[in-house]
């Protein structure tokens, strides 16, 4: 059961109503993978509720760029708008592997591609709605723009260098 003194984290943003039953539509916070999971004791902010802030996950779907979730609290369209705008809170305890995984842990890892050899570390990560890019500051090369996505990272491992596979065009003077 969680309680108001433990440590919490925001992982997702509650944006607006969807539907008659009480379900919102939810986003992830902070660039943060999407966390929730159907069973999870969250807690919803901020406090203006006619509820309990303490509220189990009943479903979720995913639709487009969103997430739909219903809590166990929640039953109609006049609670959900008390919670939008708002933000789900996960207890901090039960995500440090999780937040391992974020991409701001990634900021400092070297890249290494088969054809070119080291690439650089990882200096900033650009969020786009498409996919995440890189940025690499390469001695060699100058500023790099890696796209993170699979033709080009295909496994990223919990330590070390990461080997990337760069697509024709991104190291931008071929010797």
């Amino acid at each position: 059961m969680l309680k108001a003194h433990d440590s919490f984290i925001s992982v997702a943003k509650l944006l607006k109503t969807h539907g008659v039953k009480g379900e919102v539509s939810v986003v992830p916070t902070a660039n943060l993978p999407f966390l929730l999971k159907v069973g999870q004791e969250v807690c919803l902010i901020p406090p203006q509720f006619e509820y309990d802030r303490f509220q189990t996950i009943e479903s979720i779907r995913e639709v487009n760029t969103e997430y739909l979730i219903k809590f166990s609290g929640i039953d109609d369209l006049n609670l959900s708008k008390l919670a939008c705008p708002g933000y789900v809170l996960l207890k901090a305890d039960d995500i440090q592997e999780e937040l391992k995984a974020a991409p701001q842990s990634l900021l400092g890892r070297e890249l290494v591609d088969e054809r070119y050899g080291s690439l650089g570390v990882i200096d900033d990560i650009i969020f786009t709605p498409a996919n995440d890019v890189w940025v690499v500051e390469s001695e060699r090369y100058g500023e790099l723009l890696i796209p993170v996505i699979d033709s080009v990272v295909s496994e990223i491992s919990d330590e070390g260098a990461i080997t990337v596979e760069l697509l024709d065009g991104i190291i931008p003077f071929e010797s």
